[in-house]
């Protein structure tokens, strides 16, 4: 894609969900014995971002998994560390675990509230030394309060990253729950929930949708499938759940983060 270009044609968007499946399939058979950051490396590489970085859970941030981190991306042990001790992904950006859908957000270089301290100053400078003025990220709530963090950097303007946040949400979705899965399944410590039923895309969309006001007449005609064909994702998503009705479902959804910010009635979701 050209990062130049605050836009993006829709068949630019259809290539990149296609090929970010790709990848979310990829990552689910990945060896477990190692963390797969080459996955997620060539996923941020579909949207111009080389940066990457992921932690199970930022609110309790283990060395280990740290200096994982500086090793697979390049960047010293001493920034994880830095980024731990201040828990730069709360302290800076409280969308990381206010919100539940993907998002892009830009670089606090300077900052209009207090000065930077120094361990700002040194994450920040590493940061820009790797060429990162915005990000492009995918906070994903999972139970017991726990928030995972995924992170792509890069010097792409920050509206085409909004734009990607927003077209290809369902698609980023999918790709940070399957890599925290596998994440936490190497590292063999407080493991997903087992009892999260895992939701096609199909499905993730149509209850979204649901979730947000929408008929089942509505999603079909924003979907772009029959009215018999949404009834067919919802009652798998209800079997799964183990719901007595899409209601049911929703509910059962939303504390596991499943379904992003539930709003009294929402625009129809982009694909």
């Amino acid at each position: 894609m050209n990062q130049n270009e605050s836009t993006t044609g829709e068949s630019d968007f259809t290539a990149l969900a296609q090929e970010l499946r790709a990848i979310s399939r990829e990552v689910s058979s990945f060896d477990q014995k190692e963390i797969a950051y080459s996955k997620l490396s060539e996923a941020g590489r579909l949207f111009g971002l080389g940066l990457a970085v992921a932690f199970r859970d930022v609110f309790n941030l283990d060395n280990a998994e740290s200096i994982a981190g500086a090793d697979a991306v390049g960047l010293p042990a001493e920034f994880f560390e830095r980024v731990r001790k201040r828990r730069f992904s709360l302290k800076s950006d409280s969308r990381v675990w206010t919100t539940r859908l993907p998002y892009a957000t830009c670089l606090s270089v300077d900052s209009r509230r207090d000065p930077l301290d120094q361990d700002e100053k040194f994450v920040n400078q590493q940061l820009m030394d790797l060429g990162v003025e915005n990000l492009l990220v995918i906070p994903l709530h999972q139970p017991m309060g726990t928030v995972g963090y995924i992170g792509w950097g890069g010097s792409v303007d920050l509206k085409v990253l909004s734009n990607i946040a927003d077209k290809l949400s369902p698609e980023l979705l999918d790709f940070g729950y399957r890599f925290m899965t596998h994440m936490q399944a190497v590292e063999a410590k407080d493991p997903i929930d087992a009892s999260i039923p895992h939701l096609t895309l199909q499905e993730l969309k149509c209850l979204k949708l649901v979730a947000n006001g929408l008929s089942f007449a509505e999603v079909s005609e924003e979907v772009g499938i029959s009215t018999t064909t949404v009834r067919y994702h919802i009652d798998n998503c209800r079997t799964k759940f183990n719901a007595a009705s899409a209601t049911h479902c929703v509910a059962l959804a939303v504390p596991f983060g499943l379904l992003g910010t539930v709003d009294r009635r929402k625009e129809a979701l982009s694909e």
